[in-house]
């Protein structure tokens, strides 16, 4: 809609130029003034039949114009010229044909004309034509030839010849100035603006264009959705076939991405192996539907060398945020974009992830409640997704996969709203546990394993005293033990483990399974759900496991919308 708009201004702007009419306007009203100030006498009806003569005297140069105009709306300059041309024609056989003060206006006009004419040959046609006009104005004038003859006329042509060229000469080396400059001026805007390997848009770009159309957005002119795309192992892949022939695939990407896309999507190229895409009033379900295409087209295109790579082919994640109204900045809708995208690179490559904000969900479930419960809520989560971003997207995932557990054993509304809030802050107590030793890579020694056990304790002493938190302490403290006793903190058994705890070990447990880690690659749904299987009874609760199975491939596929 917005582009029609801006369509629609261009046309108006380009055809009523409000400047030109006023000068126009200014032009012919003198001439006119000063045309009735000269005749000093009462208009005769010869006017009349001068104008008609001369009206259809001007069509030859009109028709010429018109067939040789180059430019748009050429209806209403060759009918701007015929005017122009009849006008002044009119005035100089009022006004004392070669004595006429109206002289220099005619020549003027005819070198307009002339000025926009591409060849030389164009501007000699239209000389000739303004000389053979002239010449049958002062016949009507004077009636008879004998004008064509005098020193006079001919030094008036002559001049009027040299006034005509050399403002056409002038005015071109003028414009031909101009337009260099222009050129110049376009060319270094665009290498500014353009990313040197792929041709598409850079990082520079995409900040200021992303902040133009949010402003669209949220004035409520139309949708917004962000793409990020990450090109999965580049680095692997560039090291197998070298720099040169990694910017020829990262060229070829981006012309995917340019086929793909629709025209008035802005494609840009962020850094060494990602890439967004501004989908410009497109709906989420549009933009998922592209997204699916971009991802197929890469792995399905032939990239030089990518045999060489453990998975035999050169695939992308992508992850998409669509504009809210809880967004307020262009970095707010690029984080949300590289959130999505983090959780499909943390679990299963080559899959699309769509946004969904955790907090957003909670401020509508609390909607018209007391606001000091989201604000606390609000606060943890900000401070757990500061501290480790798999933490925050791991209790996301958990949240979803306990919520449908719940649902499946049937158990209450209000049970599953402490459950939520329960799923949501379970892992809050790693943030008193340092980064190097959740992500560390290698196993972790007996002090650390220890630390790792304390955060249950960590979390509960965060939540116990918050208001209205104290229903998810029990659940938090004990989503670590284990359904045969061995777990932690206090070994509890079989149903002496609260059956909220006992949802969330299982949903916790099939997450931790299906994601990648520093440590260990992600297992598959179907190698995860048998591993839940084999420690029914030890690890796991057999009931809630059963009950899993039945929703699991649902709630999986919906976690990661897409993923091949």
């Amino acid at each position: 809609m917005r582009y029609c708009k801006q369509r629609l201004q261009e046309i108006i702007n380009h055809q009523f130029n409000i400047s030109y009419l006023q000068f126009k306007s200014l032009f012919l009203v003198l001439n006119l003034m000063l045309f009735v100030a000269l005749l000093g006498e009462e208009l005769q009806a010869g006017i009349v039949k001068g104008l008609l003569i001369i009206l259809g005297l001007n069509i030859i140069v009109g028709i010429y114009y018109y067939f040789s105009q180059e430019e748009e709306n050429q209806v209403a300059q060759v009918l701007a010229a015929i005017l122009d041309l009849s006008f002044i024609s009119l005035l100089v056989y009022h006004s004392g044909g070669l004595e006429s003060p109206f002289l220099l206006a005619y020549i003027i006009l005819l070198a307009r004309i002339g000025i926009k004419r591409q060849e030389l040959w164009q501007v000699i046609l239209i000389g000739l034509t303004g000389h053979l006009i002239y010449v049958i104005t002062l016949y009507l004038h004077y009636n008879r030839l004998e004008f064509y003859f005098t020193m006079k006329f001919w030094i008036e042509c002559l001049l009027f010849a040299g006034v005509l060229f050399g403002l056409v000469i002038v005015v071109r080396m003028i414009d031909s100035q101009r337009k260099s400059l222009e050129k110049r001026s376009q060319k270094l805007q665009e290498r500014s603006i353009t990313d040197v390997v792929t041709g598409l848009y850079n990082f520079r770009y995409f900040h200021r264009r992303l902040e133009e159309e949010l402003n669209y957005a949220q004035a409520g002119s139309y949708s917004l959705t962000l793409i990020m795309i990450d090109l999965d192992n580049f680095k692997e892949y560039n090291r197998h076939v070298g720099a040169e022939q990694g910017d020829q695939a990262l060229y070829q990407v981006g012309q995917i991405l340019k086929q793909v896309t629709r025209d008035n999507d802005v494609v840009t190229r962020l850094n060494s192996d990602e890439f967004a895409v501004i989908m410009i009033d497109a709906s989420k379900e549009l933009a998922k539907e592209t997204s699916i295409k971009i991802k197929d087209a890469i792995r399905e295109y032939s990239f030089v060398g990518e045999e060489e790579l453990a998975q035999g082919v050169l695939t992308a994640s992508l992850g998409l945020a669509t504009y809210s109204d809880y967004i307020e900045t262009p970095q707010e809708l690029i984080n949300n974009a590289d959130e999505a995208l983090y959780k499909v690179k943390l679990s299963h490559k080559n899959g699309i992830q769509v946004y969904n904000s955790m907090f957003a969900e909670l401020k509508r479930e609390l909607e018209g409640t007391d606001s000091s419960l989201l604000n606390t809520l609000r606060t943890l989560l900000t401070v757990v997704n500061a501290r480790d971003r798999y933490t925050y997207g791991h209790s996301e995932r958990v949240m979803k996969y306990a919520m449908a557990i719940g649902e499946e054993l049937g158990i209450s509304t209000e049970l599953l709203r402490i459950l939520k809030y329960a799923a949501f802050l379970h892992d809050v107590g790693k943030i008193e546990v340092s980064r190097d030793i959740l992500n560390k890579k290698g196993k972790l020694n007996k002090s650390e394993w220890d630390l790792i056990k304390q955060h249950t304790i960590f979390g509960v002493n965060i939540v116990e005293p918050l208001d209205d938190l104290d229903e998810i302490v029990p659940a938090i403290m004990h989503h670590h033990e284990r359904y045969d006793g061995t777990g932690y903190p206090y070994g509890l058994e079989g149903k002496d483990i609260p059956l909220l705890a006992r949802i969330l070990t299982v949903a916790d447990s099939f997450d931790a399974m299906t994601s990648n880690r520093p440590y260990r690659s992600a297992m598959g749904q179907e190698e995860a759900v048998n591993e839940l299987k084999a420690n029914k009874g030890g690890q796991f609760d057999p009931k809630i496991v059963d009950a899993f199975t039945q929703v699991v491939g649902q709630v999986f596929k919906k976690s990661e919308f897409h993923a091949s």
